[in-house]
This record gives C-alpha cells, structure tokens and sequence, in this order.
C-alpha cells in the first residue's frame, strides 16, 4: 500500500503524540501532586520535564534542583520565550547582556529554551526585566587608582569622572543595585555626578570593604577654598550620607568619630595643593570644547539637570563653534545669559547674541568686559529698548559715532547715560550742555572727559546740582570750584543773562 503524504503526516503525528502521552503519563505517577498542571502544560514543555526528571533523564538537574522549581521555571518562562527570542535578535544591548551572563551557553537563543538548565531560564526571567541603563559602567574598573588616602576604617576617593564614581560606590552583593542612594551613583536615573564637579571637588569616604549601613559610605563636596559644603539648598547639597540626605558638620563629627580631623584635613589639604583643575571639572571643561565630551557629560541625566550643566560649560573658556551652536539654541534663556556673559565667547557668538530675543541676554552681553564696539554698535542700532541702550550708553567701548546718536534718543535716561559716557563727541556734549535737560546737563557736568570751557560753561548753569556736579568733577580748576562756591551777585547775574539769551 502506497501512502499519501497527509496519511504519512497523521502517522508520524499519531507516534508522537503517543511519546508525549506516554511521558506526560510517567511524570503524573512520579509527581502526582502535579498532576493538573502536567495534564495542561504542551508537549513542548512535557520533553523538557521529561529530559531533567523523566524514567531516563538526558539532561539531568543538579540534585538541589526539585521538580517544583523546575515547575516555577516554566511558568515564570513560558509566557516570555516568543518575546525574549525576539529582543535577543533585534536588540544589540540586550543580547550583549545575555551572552556576557552566559559565556558558554548550549543554546542559540532565549527562544529555543529545550538545551536550557532550570537556572538558566530563571536567569533570562531575570534578565528580561531589566532595562538598558541610562549610564552604562565597566564594572571591571580598579577603584585603587582613585584612592588619595586612609585613615582607620576609612577609605577616601576621589573619582575622575562618573563612571569612576559609580564603581566607588559599588553594587551591592549579587544586585544590580548600588550600595548607597546617591545621586552620583546612579545608573538607571539621572546622575549627578558632573553637576556636582562643575562647583565642588567630590569626595567619597567609605568604611571597610564591604559597606552595608547608610553612614558607611559618604560624600562631602569641598568648596575651591579647601573648606567643605554643608550650607548649600538642601536639595542641591553635595555632602550627604548613604540615603543622599545631606550631612550636618555635628553628624559627620560623630560618624567619622576620632578620624574626623585628620580625614577632613586630607581632603582640604589635596584641593588646595592642586595646581588646576580636579580631573572631574577638566572633564567639564572639555565638554565645551569637544561634541563627544558634551555628549558624554550630558548622557542619562534628566532635562532639568542638563540645564544646569549647559550653564556650568557656557561659562566656561574656549567654547567650540559647534558647541557654541548647541548653547546658542536652547531654549533656556539662562543658558544663554551665562554665554553672554562669558568673556572668552567668539565675536561671531557675540554678534548672534546681539540678535537674541531675550532682553536679560543682550543686558548681559552689553555687560561683558569682552565685547567689541562693532556688537555694541550694531544693538544701538537694532534695539530700542530703553533698559538696553541705557546700558550700550554707558559702556566705555561704545563708539563715538553711537553715542553722538544716543545723546539724542528719546528717552532721558539713554541721554543721560551718553552724557557722562567720556567717549562721546565734545560737539554733542556742547549740544546737551545748551539745550537739555538739567539731569542730562548734570551728568555733561560730570562727565571725567576734561573739558575746561565746557565746565566753565555749566559753572554758570541755572540749576545748582548742575553748578556742584561742575565743583566736584576732578577736571575742574581750583578757582571754578572756589567761584561756584562762592555764589554772589555776579554768578546770579551771568546766569540771568544766559536765561535771556
């Protein structure tokens, strides 16, 4: 008899379902108080029970593993296997993850679970929770290099970056989870790590090797005057214990008890015998200078903590072009304010400043020390805000050319501004002496440019703070200062006859 390939189908079918039959039948005599579970459980899961536990076990488990817990592995893994097969092929850090766990692993793939132990699979259950972290950390880092010093129980660090920090403080044995609740050790939340760094040398402090309790493992920030921080806001303070609570100088006497005094002196005295930078903050300062660095510094924090450390790199030197692009587009004014009023930006960061929409910017930028006339110029020109040109009026790089405008300007305050800016041209200031006002006129009176006709000119102004501004300006001579005092009849006469005329 010739058989069809559907009836040949149905043959080799019908022997394996009589295999799985007869296993499933072994099992529920040898475990029969899981008798309901094995008569619900697939054939697939059935070959693997029958494998570890069956009349001739292929692949048996180590006496300490029961039948139960291999029961529990299945039902903790049969729901994900599809799921995690699938994470395994398309996710690059998941599946590194996996086969760093299982280096000399049988199997090809989370998916295919019948070459798998019992630990195996509840190590992917395990596995298949986690997250890929937002900072990942080299566990395999030696933190002696980091050490700067000991004293009795006590270790002190001090960590180069935040990778570094992270691996001093360390995980807790057989976790994921670092040994003490603090920010700069964080890995799966923002880590603040460089916030910090940017305004304090960081130090840890930990107790034995193996610390457990929240006072074993500390953190204090000291000031660049060698002196440490207990005053900061309490939540933006760099001295805390293991529950990122920050420390009183009464607590932490007590913790570090007799040790107090000499580990606090070791910390100050390696600040201040620093000749630059601690490494923490020269990773900073690269950060406004190198895209990769920014990034870096930057990666697994959370927005508002970005911010902070975009402000911490835009007041730093030598701010790169595309680094400086980065800062000029933030939507942040503050970030912006503390780039206007760095001293060492470029002109061309300088003239795109001079175009930003926010007022307190442009204050800032007018205020650098740095900036150039041609920037100074071109906002005069750009701008009519009072508040804004009050203060390109005042600023001793101003032009001449600018401020011989601004005398004129509409608003008082502007022209007084002008008025005693020593740059602007002797023609305008003659022009404010004869027609302005007496707060304008006063500040032509005071005004340090050394115009002896002009300040006897005002020695004779109606108004008297006029005539004293006059008196008390260094250019003045003696005998002016001596005739404005001296009042009389011919000053009261000389000033009725400018009046009329």
């Amino acid at each position: 008899m010739t058989l069809t390939r559907s009836k040949l189908r149905l043959l080799v079918e019908s022997v394996l379902l009589e295999g799985f039959k007869d296993d499933q039948r072994y099992l529920i005599e040898e475990f029969p108080e899981h008798a309901q579970d094995l008569e619900s459980l697939p054939p697939k899961w059935i070959s693997w029970l029958t494998a570890r536990f069956g009349e001739k076990p292929t692949r048996p488990e180590p006496a300490s593993v029961t039948f139960e817990r291999a029961l529990e592995a299945i039902e903790l893994y049969s729901p994900r296997d599809a799921a995690m097969g699938e994470r395994y092929r398309t996710n690059d850090w998941w599946r590194g993850t996996v086969d760093t766990a299982f280096p000399d692993k049988e199997w090809s793939s989370p998916a295919d679970p019948m070459s798998m132990t019992v630990s195996d699979m509840l190590e992917l259950v395990r596995l298949s929770k986690l997250k890929k972290p937002r900072i990942e950390v080299d566990r395999s880092q030696n933190i002696k290099k980091y050490e700067i010093a000991s004293a009795g129980p006590w270790k002190i660090y001090e960590a180069h970056d935040r990778e570094s920090s992270c691996n001093i403080i360390g995980l807790k044995p057989g976790t994921d989870e670092p040994r003490a609740n603090i920010c700069i050790a964080k890995t799966d939340a923002s880590n603040l790590f460089y916030k910090y760094a940017s305004e304090y040398a960081l130090f840890t402090v930990v107790r034995g090797d193996d610390p457990t309790a929240i006072e074993d493992i500390l953190v204090i920030g000291f000031k660049d005057d060698g002196t440490p921080e207990f005053t900061a806001n309490p939540l933006s303070n760099p001295t805390v214990a293991g529950d990122n609570h920050p420390l009183t100088p009464r607590r932490l006497h007590r913790i570090l008890g007799e040790h107090h005094d000499e580990i606090m002196s070791i910390m100050s005295n390696h600040v201040l015998s620093r000749s630059g930078p601690s490494p923490a903050r020269q990773k900073i300062d690269l950060a406004a200078r190198n895209i990769n660095d920014f990034n870096d510094v930057l990666r697994g924090i959370s927005k508002a903590e970005a911010l902070s450390l975009k402000q911490a790199i835009a007041a730093k030197d030598g701010i790169s072009p595309e680094i400086g692009e980065i800062l000029l587009s933030s939507t942040d004014d503050s970030v912006r304010q503390m780039l206007a009023a760095n001293r060492s930006i470029s002109h061309d960061m300088m003239m795109n400043l001079a175009n930003d929409p926010s007022l307190m910017v442009k204050n800032f930028l007018v205020s650098n020390k740095s900036v150039t006339a041609d920037v100074l110029d071109f906002i005069a020109e750009n701008d009519d805000e009072d508040t804004i040109l009050m203060q390109v009026a005042k600023n001793v790089k101003t032009s001449p050319e600018t401020l011989g405008k601004l005398i004129r300007n509409p608003d008082e305050g502007v022209r007084v501004w002008a008025a005693a800016n020593k740059n602007t041209p002797s023609k305008s200031l003659w022009h404010a002496a004869r027609r302005e006002t007496p707060q304008v006129r006063r500040a032509v009176a005071q005004n340090k440019v050394g115009d002896i006709k002009l300040l006897r000119y005002l020695a004779d102004d109606p108004d008297w703070e006029v005539r004293k501004a006059v008196s008390e300006n260094w250019n003045t001579p003696d005998d002016l200062v001596k005739q404005i005092k001296a009042g009389g009849l011919t000053a009261s006469l000389r000033q009725l006859v400018r009046r009329m005329v």
